[in-house]
């Protein structure tokens, strides 16, 4: 039996990894491209607007960690030909350590990393959070997708942005995303947690749900959402001119008001430092 490993990003305090919905569906469908590429398992992930999460079975660290070098590789191509921004994921460090069943620590591993929006206050339950792995455990209606041969390969290309020839096995959702459960490890991680019950005890119990229990019942508003109202916003009070404080003093105000946005959240949408947003909102 392969050991587990618990693999993290930082989290980015001034950008995100995926500002809409095309830079979340390329992320997910990339997961699969890079699964493909390593000689890992993975068993749970969670993509996030600045960070990501992912708990895989491989033979050591090192090998864990070429699944999440391939996978920054691949996106980073991805927002570099999108946007013409320059590199910055090679700056974001990844965390690996190993978990164990033996100690719960790989069930709490994966509660972490599925309760992750939860705790941000984006959802309710992980599997409504569709951007990662939370709705495939102890589910009997998982959607079926279109098997990756209905698709031609120049529409597979375009999915996923890469060229590499992928598992015969996957599956796509009508909006083109690969589903999770066409390729990531369900049997093993219900093995490991045994039942629903004892699932749902980790989930409810994990930090990420603590955390979310001390905040507000309100949900919060992704980043994505913020930032398409960015635009009319600057163009209102700023008119033309290019952003001075007291604009940006007030963009960050409106955007706590309108979107009860923290200074973290309104920093990586307006694109400045966390201090200065937290300095403008005062």
């Amino acid at each position: 039996m392969m050991p587990y490993y618990f693999i993290s990003t930082d989290h980015f305090d001034d950008r995100d990894w995926f500002r809409d919905d095309e830079d979340f569906r390329t992320g997910m469908n990339q997961v699969a491209v890079a699964d493909n590429d390593a000689d890992v398992s993975i068993l749970a992930f969670v993509l996030m607007s600045n960070h990501v999460h992912f708990v895989v079975s491989a033979d050591n660290a090192e090998t864990a960690r070429k699944l999440m070098d391939r996978y920054k590789q691949l996106y980073s191509y991805y927002i570099y030909q999108k946007y013409r921004t320059p590199e910055f994921l090679r700056r974001n460090p990844i965390h690996i350590r190993e978990v164990f069943p033996a100690n719960e620590s790989f069930e709490r591993a994966v509660a972490y990393t599925l309760m992750n929006p939860v705790a941000a206050r984006l959802c309710a339950m992980p599997g409504a959070w569709r951007w990662g792995s939370g709705n495939c455990y102890f589910n009997d209606s998982l959607p079926r997708g279109a098997p990756l041969s209905t698709l031609s390969q120049r529409k597979c290309i375009r999915l996923c942005h890469s060229k590499r020839k992928l598992n015969p096995g996957l599956t796509f959702s009508e909006d083109g995303v690969i589903l999770p459960q066409s390729y990531i490890s369900i049997e093993t991680v219900e093995a490991i947690f045994r039942s629903i019950k004892r699932f749902q005890y980790f989930l409810n119990s994990s930090s990420a749900a603590k955390n979310r229990a001390e905040q507000t019942s309100s949900l919060y508003f992704r980043d994505q959402t913020i930032q398409a109202a960015v635009p009319e916003m600057k163009a209102r009070i700023c008119g033309e001119e290019e952003p001075q404080v007291e604009h940006w003093a007030r963009m960050a105000r409106e955007l706590r008001r309108r979107f009860n946005s923290d200074h973290k959240q309104i920093a990586r949408v307006l694109g400045i430092r966390p201090e200065t947003a937290w300095e403008l909102i005062q």
